[in-house]
């Protein structure tokens, strides 16, 4: 489901999408509480603020350029995060990626306990001085380290 740039400003609160669900540079700032989205989810340059607890994604998600300065500490995303060029400053402990995490450009000044990320790390341009050990496959931390 492509909203890119339309009008809408809400989403049904029982909505379950198929596929992918774009929203990009609409005026949607709130999100479902029970969200499935069986595909991607795209909420790039949105005014949404924060995504729900119940937040289901079996794709990707990207949620660059929002107002989100936090993540839920109970939420599903299958494949890849997106979060660079936010305000986002705190993830949750526990935080397993089963793809790509992209946290370039953030405010984010130090990793959660326990991150588990299957692939990519994008650290580049954060607040991040130091790095215990990690899980991740690869690690591309091209600024701010120790």
């Amino acid at each position: 489901m492509c909203l890119r740039r339309t009008q809408i400003k809400e989403l049904p609160a029982d909505l379950k999408v198929g596929g992918n669900l774009y929203l990009n540079y609409t005026g949607i700032t709130i999100l479902p509480e029970d969200l499935t989205v069986n595909g991607d989810l795209s909420i790039y340059c949105t005014k949404i603020e924060k995504l729900p607890e119940n937040l289901t994604v079996v794709g990707n998600l990207d949620a660059s350029e929002t107002a989100i300065t936090k993540l839920p500490d109970k939420f599903n995303i299958k494949g890849s995060i997106c979060l660079k060029d936010r305000k986002i400053n705190i993830l949750p402990d526990n935080l397993q990626v089963n793809g790509d995490l992209d946290l370039s450009n953030t405010q984010i000044n130090k990793l959660p306990a326990n991150l588990n990320v299957a692939g990519s790390l994008n650290l580049h341009n954060t607040r991040i001085n130091k790095l215990r050990a990690c899980q991740p496959s690869s690690c591309t931390a091209r600024s701010g380290l120790a």
